[in-house]
């Protein structure tokens, strides 16, 4: 699951999902700022991904969030 916090006057969210080469894997717009991806997305473990949220406001695109990278790990 990917969350994120609110932006004041936002009304949409973008979430775009890289993969280990930074290339998009996914990419969404929302109005929720919560995100499961759907089963069609597999992700490997051991392999490092990154996303990212921009925000889309009335008059446009806001300058998004900081990349956020991670990769899965076996329990």
């Amino acid at each position: 699951m990917f969350t994120w916090r609110a932006m004041p006057q936002a009304i949409r969210y973008s979430l775009e999902l890289l993969d280990d080469r930074g290339a998009r894997m996914f990419q969404v717009s929302v109005r929720d700022t919560s995100l499961v991806l759907p089963d069609s997305v597999s992700l490997v473990l051991g392999r490092t991904y990154s996303w990212w949220v921009r925000e889309e406001l009335p008059w446009g695109e806001g300058p998004g969030s900081a990349v956020v990278t991670f990769s899965l790990q076996a329990p």
